[in-house]
């Protein structure tokens, strides 16, 4: 992610056999720099529209550390709900993660704040590479 040409950040999703259980994860790091900028929502919801827009899904799931409040607070602001934690290895410490998810009904009931203006290009080519079905015209 870039802004004004700066880099600020990354926003990756990922999913295994996403064709058949439509589901895919969300994850991101954002420079501390840019907190509290609104970039970080953002970058959220462009790969969330990609997700349920751009590739049909049907669910998406993120985590964060319960040690981070502005991740899990962007989280839970974005209409995630919370499906329960996981004692992970953060670089050699067990750290808590909370999880979460979001069914395609709840993007769909987002408020109007979380519905920014997005133009998707290049789904099709992606679409046919995951073996999804082809999007009408």
């Amino acid at each position: 992610m870039f802004r004004d040409g700066e880099p600020v950040g990354v926003q990756g999703v990922g999913a295994r056999a996403f064709a058949a259980t439509r589901s895919a994860g969300t994850g991101s790091w954002l420079g501390l720099a840019h907190h509290g900028q609104g970039i970080g929502k953002r970058m959220r919801l462009m790969a969330l529209h990609l997700l349920f827009e751009g590739f049909d899904a049907a669910v998406a799931t993120t985590e964060a550390f319960d040690d981070n409040p502005e991740s899990n607070g962007v989280t839970r602001s974005l209409g995630y709900a919370p499906n329960g934690v996981a004692l992970v290895d953060r670089q050699g410490t067990a750290a808590t993660e909370n999880r979460y998810r979001m069914t395609r009904e709840m993007w769909a009931a987002r408020p109007d704040l979380h519905r920014p203006d997005v133009t998707l290009a290049g789904v099709a080519p992606v679409r046919a590479m995951l073996g999804l079905d082809e999007r009408p015209a």
